[in-house]
């Protein structure tokens, strides 16, 4: 699991993306349990359509719906600045985290080395 040491680094580069996404016009969601951090979500806004930076959860708290309660609250937000359409690139090796985006009503685009490009068009 993660030790206080790690859950303190973890927060302090939080910390630090929460202010560098927000000011460039994004979010940041935190998802706690019990005052620890379990997942963490972000996007940053490129004209019309957001960009998803991170989705973690932690591994003592995955296979809980956290990853999905995510990804909702975000889309629910971005769809709300009126956005429509959502992209996101992975590594091509993680296959657990494209099939969740996949699953979620993304499609790939396109592959470029190990990178996967992925997209959503939102619905109004």
């Amino acid at each position: 699991g993660m030790t206080f040491a790690d859950s303190c680094t973890i927060v302090d580069e939080f910390e630090d993306i929460s202010e560098t996404y927000l000011n460039s016009n994004g979010d940041f969601l935190v998802a706690e349990k019990a005052g620890k951090i379990t997942g963490t979500i972000t996007y940053i806004i490129e004209e019309n359509s957001a960009k998803l930076k991170r989705l973690y959860v932690d591994k003592n708290s995955q296979g809980l719906g956290i990853g999905q309660k995510l990804l909702d609250e975000i889309e629910r937000i971005i769809k709300e600045k009126g956005l429509k359409k959502i992209t996101l690139s992975s590594y091509k090796q993680m296959s657990k985290a494209q099939n969740f985006y996949l699953k979620n009503g993304f499609k790939i685009t396109k592959t470029d080395g190990d990178r996967v490009y992925m997209e959503k068009n939102l619905r109004s």
